[in-house]
Order: C-alpha cells, then structure tokens, then sequence
C-alpha cells in the first residue's frame, strides 16, 4: 500500500511507452478499444449540487453552479468522437452531502451491471477556491484567444487502507490525458492531485474524477474548459 500524502504531480516524465489497459476487474490486460457506438463511458457527478461550507459566497446565475453544467458538454463531445457515453444524472449529494460517494458508488456499481462494456467511470466536479476574504478565485487561462476555465484531474490511492487496486492503471491514464492536453493546449490543466482518498476509483482500470473551473469561473469559461477536456480524454482513450 503506498504511504503518500497528498500531493500534486506534473506530467512532464515520457510515459509514451506505459501500457494502459481499460478494462474492469481484474483481467488480462489488454489496450483501450477503438471508438464505437457501444457504450463504453459512464459520466456522473457526485456531488452535483455542490453544496460547499462556504455558503456565504453569493452567485451569480452567469458563474458555474453546478458541475452537471460542464458534464453536458463532455457527454457530447464523447458521443460526437463516436465514443458511447451514458451520462448518469442522479442526484448523489441530495438529500445528505455526505453521504455523497456512498450514493455515487451504488450509481457506478449498477450501471456497470446494465451496462457491462463500460470501461472508464469519469466523476465530473466543479472546484471551489476563495481567498481569506471569501473572494471566489477562479482559475482561468487563453485557449484559441478564449477566455476558458482551467481543468485538474484527481487520482485517489489505497493509502487509506480501502481496497483500489486499479489506482495506477487510473494514474497512467491521468498522465496521459495531462501530456496530450498540454501538448495542443498549454495551460489549461493544472497539475495533477495524487489523493489519499480512494473517490471511488476502484471499480475500474479507467476512472478518474475532473474539477472544471471554480465557482468563481463565468458559465462560458466552464464549457469552454469541458470542451477541451473532452476532446483531450476522447483523443487519449481513442488510441
């Protein structure tokens, strides 16, 4: 079991050479498949409302609310690469926020009963960051002279002692993803959070969790970032 705290990693190691294998459970390795209209991406949010302790924060209906805003888009962008997505809509955070990655698993769990060709299990978030003042802090960049919100992708371990024994088949990935979308659009990814916590990342050789933006980011940053995000995971999982 790895002993690491939470840390940040910057993908700039030559990871070309690494195997990645997508498929679930524990079976013989094998390489991403080739885009088809099966559907072999689950797309959730489990903490959709993001009901975040600083309640205080104000927002405006033109900054980012909720983290299914930027999950449409990338549910769109997938379906368009010829990838098939199923986009679980299910309120996991509501009634109880805590319970959040508790519900979330439940959802994982039967739609890869339903579904038995998913291969990644995607969790996308919106981020929250403030300054001692409860000022929210958006992290924003240029992309194609677009104003676009910046992207982070979260990896959980074992480290807590929970059982993820797919933890750096879902790192590989991470890699990848982070050195393809630094390579066609520098800046948008910040580095990549190497968790303690497992997120639920367990159930497949190919789940990772995405913060798009901030709730300081305006609506048209976010999709603008989830468009690039998405076009940088289909292209990585295409090959």
């Amino acid at each position: 079991m790895l002993e690491v705290e939470a840390l940040l990693i910057q993908a700039d190691l030559d990871i070309d050479d690494i195997e990645f294998s997508g498929k679930r459970g524990k079976q013989q390795q094998s390489p991403p498949p080739s885009p088809s209209s099966q559907d072999h991406l689950s797309a959730a949010n489990t903490q959709q409302q993001e009901r975040e302790k600083r309640d205080a924060f104000r927002k405006s209906s033109s900054h980012v609310e909720s983290p299914a805003i930027s999950a449409r888009p990338s549910s769109d962008v997938f379906r368009q690469k010829g990838i098939g997505v199923i986009h679980d809509k299910t309120l996991c955070d509501y009634p109880k926020y805590n319970s959040s990655y508790v519900k979330s698993l439940e959802v994982i769990e039967n739609n890869l009963l339903k579904y038995p060709n998913i291969e990644f299990v995607f969790d996308i978030h919106r981020d929250a960051i403030a300054s001692q003042d409860g000022t929210p802090t958006k992290l924003v960049c240029t992309v194609n002279g677009k104003s676009t919100a910046q992207a982070m992708i979260v990896c959980g371990t074992d480290a807590m002692g929970l059982e993820n024994p797919n933890w750096q088949e879902n790192l590989i990935l991470a890699l990848k993803i982070q050195k393809n979308l630094e390579a066609v659009c520098p800046g948008l990814m910040r580095p990549i959070n190497l968790r303690k916590e497992r997120f639920n990342m367990h159930k497949t050789k190919g789940s990772l969790l995405f913060e798009v933006g901030t709730h300081g980011n305006t609506l048209e940053e976010a999709l603008n970032g989830a468009k690039l995000l998405a076009e940088g995971i289909a292209e990585t999982i295409a090959k």
